[in-house]
């Protein structure tokens, strides 16, 4: 699985990636928003970014305001 993520959140999700054994997952690389994703994990400041496919929000931290959503 392949997801698109806002920099900051690389570090947080490789370290658990491999804490938590989730081979089903790619690694995570900080090539931005471009290619095919199957998931979207946005944060509050890259969620008008330019390069985002329309999403489909399906969670959205109450107080990061931290966004996992999916292709429209």
């Amino acid at each position: 699985m392949r997801l698109g993520v806002s920099w900051v959140f690389e570090p947080a999700l490789n370290y658990y990636r491999e804490v938590r054994k989730a081979a089903w997952m790619a690694p995570v690389l900080r090539d931005g928003f471009d290619g095919a994703r199957q998931f979207y994990v946005v944060s509050a400041a890259d969620r008008n970014t330019a390069a985002l496919p329309k999403l489909t929000p399906i969670y959205r931290g109450p107080v990061s305001g931290a966004e996992l959503a999916i292709p429209q």
